[in-house]
């Protein structure tokens, strides 16, 4: 995909997606020659139009299932078990809301919206990330777990290397929790990665699944 066009310069977008009761968290960021800006996050209804982007994303990261929705459903795509022989994490359980009835239901309401909505016309912009694998690879295998003030803590850290992020980590907005921020920013460092060709694809040899490569992206 070209780059964005803005004030007559070519300009990357790159974002990534994560679930919330409210709908969608969305972080972007715009690369310019060896400048990285990252946007004030937003919260989005739907996803479609959380996907759309304005301007409009040539890498953006889901961190929800994407793809073969039969097997999404058992945690038993060759991506999930790819994730799981490494961490010992699968990202169906790594996902499980451990709240009330109402946000356990609303979170499935995005699940299931997220597989009717991506198809194949994302192949080309948009990836599914797991944010504890996006931090093992930001901290070099060293940290994974985002389950604890003291992980959040670290992982904060570690995304300091991202210009800008404390634009981000900072922001407040209704409905999204620190943790929800800090799993977004992982997603947004994936996605730089992917524009500059460095992620690793998991597995090796990914399936499609009506027309979308069905993988982790790290």
């Amino acid at each position: 995909m070209s780059p964005t066009t803005i004030g007559g310069h070519d300009v990357t977008v790159v974002g990534a997606v994560h679930p919330i009761a409210a709908g969608w968290l969305v972080v972007a960021a715009k690369l310019r020659g060896g400048s990285f800006v990252p946007d004030l996050p937003r919260v989005i209804p739907d996803l479609a139009r959380a996907m759309e982007g304005r301007p409009r994303f040539d890498a953006v990261g889901l961190n929800v299932a994407v793809g073969d929705p039969a097997l999404a459903k058992t945690g038993r795509r060759a991506c999930d078990l790819a994730n799981e022989a490494l961490l010992g994490i699968n990202p169906k359980r790594a996902r499980k809301v451990q709240a009330d009835a109402t946000a356990k239901a609303l979170m499935k309401q995005r699940r299931q919206e997220a597989l009717q909505t991506i198809g194949s016309r994302h192949q080309r912009t948009a990836f599914e990330f797991l944010p504890e694998l996006s931090l093992f690879q930001l901290t070099n295998g060293e940290n994974s777990e985002l389950s604890t003030p003291f992980d959040l803590d670290v992982a904060s850290d570690a995304l300091s290397s991202l210009p800008g992020v404390d634009r981000i980590l900072e922001a407040e907005l209704d409905g999204v929790g620190r943790e929800d921020l800090i799993r977004a920013s992982l997603g947004l460092w994936t996605a730089r990665r992917v524009i500059a060709r460095l992620a690793v694809r998991m597995p090796d040899d990914p399936v499609i699944v009506d027309g979308f490569r069905v993988e982790l992206l790290r």
